[in-house]
């Protein structure tokens, strides 16, 4: 059965009232956007790769892939395949290859509509023209966006495309990628980046704080990161995570991973991997969905997504998301309030220009906020505390005030070339609050050292962002070629003012009967430093995708980098706030090469092998080599080795990979005990020796995608050994040997219609930290050392869904996840005075939703 547009007054008013919304609320947060849509129906070309398969199945890959809005009557397309397409060519070569031998025709009623029909009697007698058709009630299958890898409204666990490359597919790219769905995250209730890592395959979480984490791939922490896979930001954890840390994914269409070294479109960074977040588009269709969850510890949740046309003919669309949340944690006198908005906008200026504007905004009060943790014994051994114990202060906080506006325009150049420039800012202004013990337990009275510290931070960051990319294609000697040339620049400034407040607060008896309550200080918080930090990072990059023979393609590419540091912290008196003593700490790197090279390889319709070398660099100028009073160290640099194999089985339902990695990081500062350290001019250290060479090898296996009808898998398992092959032994031991990751889904048909059931498990083997930490002596660490070692053993968590269409329009989901109640930490530093953080015990998430 067909939808049909019961006329155009009521939908003219919806859309000028979404469109009204959203520019009001991109006036008030200061936004502008720009972005691209195709130069024509007839002359722009595009590179598709739609497997054969059933006709439905290739026309909703189509319209993902093409960005169009594909209208027909299903029931033409009943019983009948498709060969697909592969290749550039413009949308009416697709269509027609598409369609061949199944006797529908087509027409293209503007630039982004393909109209598809059986032949008529009018048409066979000339009553419309050749081709055309004319529908009383259409049916849209799919809501097509700007997003040709938009995987909102799949259903699926799976994609042929990502960000990564610059919208390339998966099979072109000889990486590892995960695409972590908008279905998945649905079906997991998956709100933060923090809930989205711990359910990839091949990350490691190492919970930072209560309210930040940092992640790790093939024993290296993540530090690049990306926004629809153009503008490359800052993220790491900590006080360099503020526009990252906690982000909420209402957001986002989908959550895209490469691991292994990112030559090409990131900043400087370890050979870990990139993380993309790629943002919801809107779409033609105006739709309107909502969703109310309630759970454990007083959890509770809503989110509305509202948008589409914003003009009859859909020239201009409009997109408006917005999430309020109110919880509480496990642990004691810990809540949290936040509120998140996002609003984007998207113009056809011209047949071959779109612009797009958008902003996004996050505010949140988190009480209750702790940096460090649990402590342990000396020696390392767990001490036992509840898991519900809070060691920190009655007022310790995190107040999150985070802002991010973006203007992208795209042009299409002729018919196979297009440019696209983005421009962004984002904003932080955030104040913390942490009392902070940082002091391992003696294990014989139960107590340790007093307040390691207690401080009060207002931590500001401002990022800009410039990226600029011109892409292409050209046929020579009988083979098509693509050429990828561009440039980014982002700046990023960082204030941070620091006040201490003179407490010296005891775990008196002992840790056990610590109440935070019992130690609430009328102190004032006194300055004690204020550090500006200006970092400068751009470069130009460019690749060639070189078509040798018919199943064989070269990539050849490469980025020249260049990076400046320029720090300033200010020592002030306490009473005063004077300035007493300036740190400064400069240094730069100048056109640094990062090489590029891969080949994949056509075995067959389904199955790709690739292998590829990428290589990345990090800066540190700030360790100087000898002899004094030195010169600045290079930077790291990390080379990744990858081949493997990739399948599309199942009409593309059904995506499979196989990786083997090794990676080769080279050059960090290691101290030059031939010697004393000497602090240089500019807040530098002398001396060191670049000569630290750190080994990580492994496998990556994944599968992601719909096994048979209704029965959705995303599996992936990862082996990893790492060496520090300069000072021997395991280089990260958090990062464990074995890492399994399953979550599956199967929707009942026939009689229990509108029931699906899923489940999953996340497992690892063990990790273990060693080594020796300074006793507390005289009010300082600086007593003889004492060895610790400490294992945590291996674990599997349990998680489950029941969810019930009851109409087509609202849905009852319940969410338990930690079903067996597993007691564990997540990774942990490597001292036995904090870093402790228990998983979360069993909770459960009920969430009704509406959709229309």
């Amino acid at each position: 059965m067909g939808l049909k547009f019961s006329g155009r007054t009521a939908r003219g008013r919806l859309g000028a009232s979404i469109g009204a919304v959203l520019l009001a609320s991109t006036a008030m947060t200061g936004v502008s956007l720009l972005r691209s849509t195709p130069a024509g129906a007839q002359s722009a070309q595009t590179s598709y790769s739609i497997p054969g398969g059933s006709l439905n199945r290739v026309l909703a890959e189509f319209g993902r892939q093409s960005g169009l809005q594909i209208v027909y009557v299903p029931a033409i397309a009943a019983g009948k395949s498709s060969p697909g397409v592969s290749g550039a060519v413009s949308p009416a070569q697709a269509v027609a290859r598409i369609l061949q031998g199944t006797g529908l025709t087509y027409s293209f009623p503007d630039s982004r509509t393909v109209s598809i029909a059986a032949p008529s009697s009018g048409a066979a007698t000339g009553a419309a023209p050749a081709g055309a058709i004319a529908l009383d009630t259409i049916d849209v299958e799919g809501v097509p966006s700007s997003d040709p890898g938009r995987t909102e409204g799949t259903n699926s666990y799976t994609t042929s495309r990502s960000s990564f490359g610059k919208n390339q597919t998966l099979r072109e790219l000889p990486q590892t990628v995960t695409v972590m769905t908008h279905q998945r995250l649905q079906d997991q209730r998956l709100l933060t980046v923090e809930d989205a890592m711990e359910r990839t395959p091949g990350i490691t979480v190492m919970q930072q704080s209560t309210n930040s984490a940092a992640f790790y791939s093939r024993g290296f922490q993540i530090t690049s990161y990306q926004i629809d896979g153009n503008s490359p930001i800052y993220g790491s954890a900590g006080t360099d995570g503020l526009n990252v840390s906690g982000m909420d994914l209402a957001m986002f269409d989908r959550v895209e991973v490469m691991r292994g070294s990112d030559a090409l479109y990131g900043v400087s960074g370890e050979p870990s991997g990139v993380i993309n977040f790629v943002r919801k588009k809107p779409t033609k269709q105006i739709h309107a969905n909502a969703a109310v969850s309630g759970g454990s510890w007083d959890n509770y949740r809503s989110d509305l997504d509202v948008g589409g046309a914003v003009t009859e003919n859909g020239s201009v669309r409009a997109r408006l998301v917005g999430a309020f949340e109110d919880r509480k944690y496990f642990y004691k006198y810990a809540k949290s309030k936040k509120h998140m908005l996002y609003g984007i906008v998207e113009a056809d200026v011209t047949d071959s220009t779109m612009l797009t504007v958008g902003s996004n905004v996050l505010r949140q009060n988190f009480d209750g906020f702790n940096l460090f943790g649990l402590p342990r014994y000396s020696n390392g051994a767990d001490i036992g505390l509840p898991r519900n114990y809070y060691l920190g202060g009655p007022d310790d906080r995190w107040l999150r005030n985070n802002t991010r506006h973006f203007v992208r325009i795209d042009q299409h150049l002729g018919s196979d070339w297009t440019m696209g420039v983005e421009a962004s800012r984002a904003k932080s202004n955030n104040n913390r609050r942490d009392m902070s013990w940082a002091s391992y337990i003696d294990p014989l009275t139960g107590t340790g050292p007093g307040t390691f510290r207690d401080r009060d931070f207002d931590l500001d960051e401002t990022q800009d962002t410039l990226d600029a990319v011109l892409k292409g294609s050209f046929r020579l000697l009988g083979g098509e070629h693509k050429v990828t040339l561009g440039a980014n620049i982002n700046k990023r400034d960082q204030h941070i003012a620091t006040r201490l407040r003179n407490s010296n607060i005891t775990l008196s008896p002992n840790i056990f009967e610590y109440d935070p309550f019992d130690n609430i200080s009328t102190l004032p918080y006194l300055p004690v430093s204020d550090t500006r930090n200006k970092i400068v990072q751009k470069g130009v990059y460019g690749s060639l995708v070189a078509q040798l023979a018919e199943p064989l393609k070269m990539i050849l590419g490469g980025r020249v980098s260049w990076y400046n540091f320029d720090g300033a912290v200010d020592i002030l008196n306490r009473n005063t706030g004077a300035v007493t003593d300036t740190i400064l700490t400069r240094y730069e790197d100048k056109g640094i090469f990062t090489p590029y090279l891969g080949l994949v390889y056509d075995l067959s319709e389904r199955w790709t092998a690739y292998a590829s070398f990428a290589e990345t660099y990090m800066p540190q100028g700030g360790s100087f080599q000898g002899p004094p009073p030195g010169t600045p160290l290079g930077p790291v640099t990390g080379r990744t080795y990858e081949v493997g194999v990739k399948g599309s089985m199942l009409d593309g339902r059904l995506n499979t990979s196989l990786a083997l990695y090794h990676i080769k990081r080279n050059g960090q500062a290691i101290r030059d005990m031939a010697y004393p350290p000497t602090p240089g001019n500019f807040g530098t250290d002398c001396c060191y020796l670049g000569s630290g060479r750190i080994m990580s090898q492994g496998v990556d296996v994944e599968v992601s995608g719909e096994i048979v009808d209704r029965w959705r898998v995303h599996a992936g398992y990862t082996f990893n050994d790492n060496q520090n092959q300069a000072e021997g032994g395991v280089y990260s031991t958090i990062t464990p040997k074995h890492l399994f990751k399953l979550w599956t889904t199967y929707a009942f048909p026939g009689q229990l219609e509108g029931l699906k059931v899923g489940g999953g498990v996340t497992a690892q083997s063990s990790y273990y930290q060693r080594g020796f930490i300074r006793t507390f002596n005289n009010g300082a660490y600086d007593g003889p050392e004492t060895p610790f070692d400490f294992t945590e053993p291996g674990r599997a968590v349990v998680d489950l869904l029941v969810q019930y269409d009851i109409s087509k329009n609202w849905s009852l989901a319940l969410n338990v996840n930690n079903v067996f109640d597993k007691k564990y930490y997540y990774v942990t530093e490597s001292n036995p005075w904090g870093g402790n953080f228990y998983g979360t015990p069993r909770n459960f998430m009920l969430t009704a939703r509406a959709s229309f």
